[in-house]
């Protein structure tokens, strides 16, 4: 199973995302802790509005 943290800011009136992979669900939470502090570093400046969420991805096959 792979964690991800997902990320949804607002910036200048409009909505961007992103997604990290992480080493599982503990260093999610920590992430997810601390993504208010990071944000403005990665983005380089503090955004409008920002959520951040950790979730488990459960791959499977479909048909072709």
């Amino acid at each position: 199973m792979v964690t991800l943290l997902l990320v949804l800011f607002i910036l200048d009136g409009e909505a961007h995302s992103f997604a990290v992979q992480t080493n599982g669900p503990a260093e999610c939470l920590v992430l997810e802790s601390k993504i208010g502090d990071a944000l403005p570093k990665l983005i380089g400046r503090k955004p409008e509005f920002y959520a951040a969420k950790c979730a488990d991805l459960k791959p499977f096959l479909t048909a072709s």
